[in-house]
């Protein structure tokens, strides 16, 4: 008799389940242990399991295409974002060791100046004049990197792991002893549920998402990151080197900036509310 009705019970929620594609897996599993305990004794019951388990199926098909694949997209995006954090992070450590090493120091002053991708790969010499004896960025950065013509202009940048990065340095070598800017949007403009604002505001924030966002770094290590409703993405739209930043044009950032509205006119967050880094590598 319990069988009979966890089986009925199982049946109507495989019937829900086209409707509610949650429902299809535990109406499939208990349909067919519903069925097994009560046998084919009674015809009604063997059709109704049947008409039961296909209608489940139909429903884990749904889930399937509704829930568990856009979900296991959402979180491949979010794992390529979050390495795209960490590889903004190798870019400052390899900054500070040109700036603690003085590798291009114009002024003498024993701080060396920031280098572009393509320096930092050791692929092209110091501001034309100083080679490297290793690269400051690992090999993977040297096989990929390459100049590209963005809006006219050559831009150095590196896309691989479904993100692209590229670095600001500025033309003036004192300027660029303190000042750089990188940074990391989406290769493909295929991002599932692309958040409209920045979701990581604060640390501990439940909606602590990274899917498909555009992300920047400075030499304090300040981490913003944007929704990315600008659309950034492969080498289709660049962003900017002042686009995270408050002022157009200018490499001025206020003391305690902590992003608002950029230059792109994008809304730009701290990631986690991270705060930037106090001092500077090789700082005396």
């Amino acid at each position: 008799m319990v069988a009979r009705v966890l089986l009925v019970v199982c049946i109507v929620a495989g019937l829900l389940s086209m409707v509610l594609p949650m429902l299809a897996v535990p109406a499939l599993v208990g349909t067919f242990i519903a069925g097994v305990a009560v046998g084919a004794g009674d015809k009604r019951f063997v059709v109704g399991a049947v008409v039961g388990a296909v209608a489940s199926f139909v429903g884990l098909g749904r889930f399937v295409v509704q829930e568990a694949a856009p979900g296991i997209v959402e979180a491949g995006q979010n794992a390529q974002a979050r390495s795209a954090m960490y590889k903004l992070r190798e870019i400052r450590l390899a900054q500070d060791g040109l700036r603690k090493t003085a590798a291009w120091d114009v002024d003498g002053d024993g701080i060396g100046s920031a280098g572009s991708l393509l320096e930092l790969t050791a692929a092209r010499p110091l501001r034309g004049k100083v080679s490297l004896p290793f690269p400051a960025l690992p090999k993977r950065w040297q096989e990929v990197a390459k100049v590209v013509d963005v809006d006219g202009q050559a831009l150095e940048v590196a896309c691989f792991e479904g993100y692209c990065f590229t670095i600001y340095v500025p033309d003036d070598d004192e300027l660029a002893e303190r000042r750089y800017v990188a940074y990391a949007w989406p290769e493909a403009d295929n991002a599932v549920g692309r958040p409209k604002e920045p979701l990581t505001t604060r640390a501990g924030d439940p909606r602590d998402v990274l899917r498909g966002q555009v992300l920047f770094l400075d030499e304090h290590e300040r981490i913003l990151e944007s929704g990315n409703q600008q659309g950034y993405f492969g080498l289709t739209k660049v962003p900017a080197f002042d686009a995270a930043l408050p002022t157009s044009s200018s490499w001025e950032v206020p003391l305690g900036f902590m992003g608002g509205r950029g230059a792109d006119g994008g809304t730009w967050r701290a990631w986690k509310g991270k705060r930037p880094l106090p001092s500077l590598a090789g700082d005396h």
